[in-house]
């Protein structure tokens, strides 16, 4: 969630079986922080793919009100060849360190762009969360907000309990 160009670059030359998609955090292109999708590229083929803003103007470079950077979520649908041409919804995204309104207002927008994105597919979310899994913001992604609707689950918790210490960053 937080490779510049010039790892993006390293990553690419470095394994070269993988394709992905990101753009930088500052400027939509290549200036910032990437929250980059990797994916073998002999296996899946990426269909669609976008990014926004994890603020009040989520389609525009821009931070929210008192974080102190840019914060994005982007995503991608891969077409997995190998299992019939089914596609997958992955999403990745990198939430403020200081900001508890920012982080909440990050996952109301990831749940309302998963709904409206995902279109019924499969949906796999990773990031760097900067939170607690009884933080506000980490229920409401996961869905516990809302009972009847999608709910998330939590790969790494299905096989490991909480450990001392342990948050989502």
């Amino acid at each position: 969630q937080e490779a510049l160009r010039n790892q993006v670059n390293d990553l690419k030359a470095g394994l070269p079986e993988f394709d992905f998609y990101g753009v930088g955090r500052d400027n939509g292109t290549t200036v910032g922080e990437h929250s980059a999708i990797y994916y073998r590229s002999d296996r899946f083929t990426r269909t669609n793919q976008g990014t926004f803003w994890l603020t009040l103007t989520p389609d525009r470079p821009s931070a929210y009100p008192g974080a102190c950077c840019n914060r994005i979520a982007s995503w991608a649908v891969l077409q997995d060849k190998l299992d019939g041409n089914r596609e997958v919804f992955v999403l990745n995204t990198h939430w403020d360190h200081q900001v508890t309104a920012a982080n909440n207002h990050s996952a109301a927008l990831i749940r309302q762009r998963i709904d409206l994105l995902s279109e019924g597919r499969p949906i796999i979310v990773t990031g760097d969360l900067n939170s607690t899994e009884s933080s506000t913001a980490y229920q409401r992604l996961i869905g516990m907000e809302d009972p009847a609707g999608l709910q998330l689950t939590d790969a790494y918790r299905q096989v490991e309990s909480i450990g001392r210490d342990e948050a989502t960053f």
